[in-house]
């Protein structure tokens, strides 16, 4: 079994970014928890939250309902509330799927400049092998599968 504290479970300590199958409904703000806001180096989430959007090239989407965002565009917004108050862990799966090609290289750039900035770590999930380089490591899900345990 795994045992997880309550903070972990909160997703204080973790943010999540995930493609557009699993951001149906994601809002077009970006929000913070307080003990997220708490690690903001002294911003307020309110220009955090501004900063993400302009390097995301999504600050004139943020009062935008989400009915009307492209879903390359709600995945930036998902990534922005990941990367809101310098979680410990980022989760992204397939957050690159949507986006068009300098988006997507935009996007990777401000993604690894944040993790990097605040040392967090990166678990990034996607099919698309030709990213692999770009990290130190690279797991696939079907060669872990086959070794023996």
């Amino acid at each position: 079994s795994i045992a997880v504290s309550r903070a972990a479970a909160s997703g204080d300590n973790f943010g999540r970014a995930f493609g557009s199958t699993g951001n149906p409904g994601c809002p077009s703000r970006i929000a913070c928890k307080p003990a997220r806001a708490a690690r903001l180096n002294g911003a307020s989430p309110d220009a955090a939250a501004r900063d993400l959007a302009t390097q995301l090239d999504i600050a004139a989407l943020l009062h935008e309902p989400a009915r009307e965002l492209s879903v390359g565009q709600q995945q930036r917004v998902a990534a922005a509330r990941a990367l809101m108050g310098n979680p410990e862990l980022v989760i992204a799966d397939e957050p690159t799927s949507a986006l068009d090609h300098d988006h997507r290289a935009q996007f990777l750039e401000t993604l690894f400049q944040c993790c990097q900035r605040a040392g967090s770590t990166l678990l990034f999930v996607s099919h698309d092998r030709s990213l692999e380089p770009m990290f130190d490591r690279a797991l696939s899900l079907p060669e872990l599968q086959r070794r023996p345990a």
